[in-house]
């Protein structure tokens, strides 16, 4: 009796082929793993660009009587404060469009804000995605509020 152990060729190619079948299956797993992860970081940082906007408009709002916003460039927003203060935000390389009150405010114009007459505005930043980035188009609405100090009487006796 002729007793030879080893694999026969059919299951040399069973296992070859479950194999491929098992690494192709862990390899789109992974691809779409980092696929999604460069999706949510790229919306994250866009996000974070829009949060700094905000908060420059908020800080802006809060403490001066009137300003104006002007978008110089698709990426590119100067605010002056009280026709002094001067802040440029840079939003390269993401698309930030503003709305403030009813009023967007496209390449070139300006919106002039006297807080006086405005102490509580809405705001909408839209997150315009571009044709290389990895997230859709979204808004984040807020308000710019500035809290009034209540004058108060005091009787003296």
């Amino acid at each position: 009796m002729n007793n030879q152990k080893g694999f026969t060729l059919v299951e040399l190619l069973a296992t070859m082929v479950l194999l491929f079948l098992v690494s192709t299956l862990v390899l789109s797993i992974a691809t779409q793993a980092i696929e999604n992860y460069r999706q949510t970081e790229t919306r994250s940082f866009a996000q974070q660009e829009a949060n700094l906007l905000i908060n420059q408009l908020t800080s802006t709002h809060r403490t001066s009587s009137s300003y104006e916003v002007r978008r110089d460039e698709l990426f590119h927003y100067t605010i002056t404060a009280d026709n002094e203060k001067t802040s440029k935000v840079d939003t390269a390389p993401f698309q930030l469009d503003l709305t403030l009150g009813a009023e967007d405010i496209t390449v070139g114009e300006s919106i002039l804000v006297n807080v006086s007459e405005h102490s509580s505005i809405p705001l909408q930043v839209t997150v315009v995605s571009q044709p290389d980035q990895r997230f859709k188009t979204f808004e984040i609405d807020t308000n710019l509020y500035r809290i009034k100090q209540s004058v108060s009487s005091t009787n003296e006796e």
